[in-house]
């Protein structure tokens, strides 16, 4: 607090007459009252979860995340809410030690041929009909065999993933084979792509590649990035990640996913009793 740090040097009363002169309405009597008040129950918690996670931490090395260490507090006897520990945590920059480095799909391409292309979405992920607007994005999938890496396509209007590909690395050669497949797909069925689709993805370097943007050039196929560090710019398009790997949420996920309709609110429809299989599938 500015008076408690600056009463010493200056009295309190010049403190609160600066603090006032500064827009800050605070009276000697408000700052005396406030010291002299007792700490509220939540400040008492706090502290006694913390001094707990200190000592714990101290035991184990600071291995633990937020996960283990509320297990542990709650096996101590110290009964606490997960969403506590995780604040108290988070407030004090505490975390456990993670296996493994960290795995990065989203590396900006640099030097000649990985210019990037304007957003044309500006966040707005809604469609008129079919074939106007599809986002595209890869993730990293943990396997026993080892990590592997799955891209998908899809239509913003129907929620449809029209093209996927998975391999075991994360070059252009990945994106490209979803690519492909959208647009096998759309020809197949009955809905070729027409020039003036906008295809939208993130500013990883597979989808500024010379390779990549030359293929979606010659589809007629108009390229949209979002900002870089910018997870709104392609929210939807992790909704669908989240999805693909996570599995749907309901019946009216897998329906909007596997039929060409568009969502109620975002979701489709699917009648009681019927059953829908989903999966990804695809290969180098």
């Amino acid at each position: 607090m500015f008076i408690s740090k600056h009463k010493d040097a200056f009295g309190v009363e010049p403190a609160c007459r600066v603090l006032t002169g500064g827009g800050w309405q605070i009276a000697p009597g408000t700052y005396h009252a406030a010291v002299k008040r007792p700490p509220p129950a939540r400040a008492v918690r706090d502290a006694q979860v913390r001094a707990e996670i200190t000592r714990m931490r101290a035991e184990y090395e600071e291995v633990y995340g937020a996960r283990k260490t509320w297990l542990e507090l709650n096996r101590r006897g110290l009964p606490v809410a997960r969403c506590t520990v995780e604040r108290i945590m988070r407030e004090d920059g505490l975390h456990g030690v993670r296996r493994g480095r960290a795995i990065r799909t989203t590396i900006g391409g640099k030097g000649p041929g990985h210019e990037r292309a304007a957003d044309l979405l500006k966040r707005d992920f809604t469609a008129p009909a079919p074939n106007r607007r599809w986002v595209a994005d890869f993730t990293q999938v943990a396997t026993l065999a080892g990590t592997v890496y799955v891209a998908f396509v899809a239509d913003i209007f129907s929620r449809m993933f029209t093209g996927w590909a998975a391999a075991r690395h994360k070059r252009a050669k990945l994106v490209l084979d979803a690519l492909d497949m959208a647009l096998w797909h759309r020809d197949h069925g009955g809905h070729r792509v027409s020039a003036g689709l906008i295809h939208h993805s993130d500013a990883g370097s597979q989808y500024t590649a010379i390779a990549f943007t030359a293929h979606l050039a010659a589809e007629g196929i108009v390229p949209s990035i979002g900002s870089v560090g910018d997870a709104l710019d392609k929210a939807w398009a992790s909704y669908c990640t989240s999805w693909c790997c996570c599995g749907g949420n309901s019946a009216g996920e897998l329906a909007a996913l596997a039929f060409d309709q568009p969502g109620v609110g975002g979701v489709g429809r699917v009648e009681q009793g019927d059953v829908l299989v989903v999966g990804l599938a695809g290969g180098e």
